[in-house]
């Protein structure tokens, strides 16, 4: 798995875990890069990514809600 921990400090520190880009697509069943770019920059799905040397990482918990949010929609 693709994964990473760093420590965000807003008040107290808590630990987050990052997923690239590759998971992210994955975990919302084998889409394309294009759709993984529209969902979060035309249909705002998701956050924008925070971008690490050039690498595209989510915030697991975020990448969760919205394939919940997602999946959601598809069985209502």
């Amino acid at each position: 798995m693709d994964a990473k921990n760093i420590k965000v400090t807003q008040g107290h520190e808590e630990i987050r875990k990052l997923i690239k880009a590759r998971e992210v697509r994955d975990r919302f069943g084998g889409v394309s890069a294009s759709t993984l770019y529209r969902y979060w920059h035309d249909y705002k799905i998701l956050p924008p990514p925070a971008k690490i040397r050039g690498i595209c990482f989510w915030s697991a918990a975020d990448v969760e809600w919205a394939v919940q949010q997602v999946v959601g929609a598809v069985h209502a």
